[in-house]
């Protein structure tokens, strides 16, 4: 039963989408190496922010692909009735 649950998600995309992402951080960092020694989670650098981005999407992402289909559907009536009655 487990394997049919992971064959319901399409890995290969998955797996092209992180390996894509992965290929252009690796493109940053190259392309703003200076000789010195740069730290990945440095956010005052351009590969910092594009790191710890990448970190919280795949967070994001794991919690939306877990997420059941109906949470959305029942979540969407509340979103879209506080937004219509905000003060203009």
């Amino acid at each position: 039963m487990n394997k049919l649950r992971i064959l319901k998600y399409d890995l290969v995309s998955i797996a092209l989408y992180i390996g894509l992402v992965s290929f252009g951080i690796i493109n940053i960092y190259s392309s703003s190496f200076n000789g010195t020694s740069v730290s990945l989670l440095d956010l005052s650098s351009i590969v910092g922010k594009q790191v710890i981005f990448f970190f919280l999407s795949i967070v994001v992402f794991i919690f939306i692909l877990f997420t059941r289909n109906k949470f959305f559907d029942n979540s969407a009536f509340f979103k879209y009735y506080s937004d219509r009655f905000k003060e203009k």
